[in-house]
């Protein structure tokens, strides 16, 4: 420590400066009370960037790609015969990112995308596009988003991506 008046080296336990008399008990408590507001100022940074980084975490864990599990009970009857999904070459799929997502159908290779906003509370999904909503629910067990649309329901399986080591 330095006298901040004059400069010298002085010990911690010094009450005033041996050279020029300058108090030194209001410059220890000044320090001190900067340090205390320092330390104050980094404590709420790091709350705040924690609290973010939660908030971004919490908001993209559900993003990734959903594919649809097909319902091996479901048939289709169409001119008097009996068809699945399979059958009919029909794929569906919702791509989550962040709050946003996109439901693909594709037909024969033909693929329809309707885009929208992805929000979920609890377990409670809905996805909005311009001219439809899909309510559904999601099961964090399975990593399966079910939408419910009347007495019927479509399931879609998580893909489980794969990362770098």
């Amino acid at each position: 420590m330095k006298c901040p008046s004059c400069g010298i080296p002085l010990s911690s336990i010094e009450e005033k400066c041996p050279a020029c008399e300058a108090d030194l008990t209001t410059f220890k408590k000044s320090r001190r009370k900067k340090l205390i507001i320092s330390l104050s100022s980094l404590a709420i940074l790091i709350v705040i960037l924690l609290t973010t980084l939660l908030i971004i975490k919490s908001i993209t864990k559900y993003d990734g790609k959903y594919s649809y599990v097909p319902d091996k009970d479901v048939q289709f009857y169409l001119d008097e015969l009996n068809y699945t999904l399979e059958d009919l070459n029909i794929n569906y799929y919702i791509v989550i990112k962040s709050n946003t997502f996109e439901f693909t159908t594709t037909k024969d290779g033909n693929p329809e995308t309707v885009t929208g906003e992805f929000s979920i509370e609890g377990e409670d999904v809905t996805l909005k596009g311009d001219d439809i909503t899909y309510k559904g629910k999601y099961d964090k067990d399975t990593k399966t988003i079910t939408i419910i649309a009347g007495d019927s329901s479509m399931t879609f399986k998580k893909s489980e991506s794969k990362k770098s080591k």
